[in-house]
C-alpha cells in the first residue's frame, strides 16, 4: 500500500477514472494471481500488486465521489460510502469462509478476483459517461 500512495501521488494529475480503473484492476489482478498461484513466490507477488492497486484505489475512489457528488451532499454520500467500506470486509470474509469450505480458498480468491474487476469495469464505464 506504501507504494501505492507514493504512485497516486505521482500520477494525481491523471484522469480520476483513470486512476481508479486501474487501481480497482490491479487489486482484482492480485486476487486472481492467489487464486492461480503455485507456490509462496507467486503468492508475494500477486499480493504487491493488489497492495499497490489498493494504495491509489481508495483515494482514487473518494476523489471520483467528490467529484461527481454536489458540495452539499458530499457528507452524507462519503459517509456513506465509509460505512460501505467498514461493513464490506466482513460480508467479504463470511463469503470467502464459505466459498473456501465448500470448495477451496483458491476459488474464493478467483470469485474476489472476477467480482474486482467487473466491479472496475462498472465504476469505469460509469465515470466515463459522466
Amino acid at each position: 500500500m506504501v507504494i501505492g500512495s507514493a504512485a497516486f501521488a505521482r500520477f494525481r494529475n491523471q484522469p480520476t477514472v483513470v486512476l481508479v480503473g486501474v487501481s480497482t484492476s490491479l487489486v482484482g489482478i492480485g486476487y486472481l494471481g492467489l487464486a492461480i498461484a503455485p507456490g509462496i513466490v507467486t503468492a508475494c507477488v500477486a499480493s504487491g500488486i493488489g497492495g499497490i492497486g489498493n494504495g491509489v484505489q481508495w483515494i482514487a475512489v473518494l476523489t471520483a465521489v467528490q467529484e461527481a457528488v454536489e458540495t452539499s451532499f458530499q457528507a452524507r454520500v462519503v459517509g456513506l460510502l465509509e460505512s460501505i467500506g467498514a461493513a464490506a470486509p466482513g460480508v467479504g470474509y463470511v463469503i470467502g469462509g464459505v466459498l473456501a469450505s465448500i470448495w477451496s480458498p483458491r476459488v474464493a480468491y478467483l470469485v474476489a478476483g472476477v467480482g474486482v474487476i467487473l466491479v472496475a469495469f462498472a465504476m469505469t464505464r460509469r465515470l466515463a459517461s459522466s
